[in-house]
């Protein structure tokens, strides 16, 4: 999917800014996930961020991980919201990368 330069670009630093934000958790499960891509979703105006589960977490953790990301997505909206320069903050959406799982193969 092609994008534009600035859309590239957000993405960019959301990933980035995500990155270090997941960090800054006491909650270990939060604490241990790494972004796995952020891309624009398609036809709004929201941000989808892929992430994956830490190492050693089971696959039935995904729902629980699903609720926290929720649970604090306005702190980490107002963590990207520091980091770029626009007008509006996109909304963020969150999904589990599926071969996150070893298991999946």
């Amino acid at each position: 999917m092609l994008h534009d330069k600035k859309t590239e670009q957000l993405c960019r630093q959301v990933y980035r800014r995500l990155a270090l934000a997941f960090g800054d958790f006491d909650d270990p499960l939060l604490q241990g996930l790494s972004v796995d891509s952020v891309q624009p979703e398609l036809g709004g105006g929201a941000l989808v961020v892929t992430v994956c589960l830490p190492p050693g977490a089971a696959a039935s953790d995904e729902a629980q991980l699903l609720t926290r990301l929720d649970s604090v997505a306005g702190r980490l909206r107002s963590e990207v919201a520091a980091a770029i320069s626009r007008k509006r903050t996109p909304r963020l959406a969150f999904r589990v990368a599926s071969d996150a799982y070893p298991d999946n193969f």
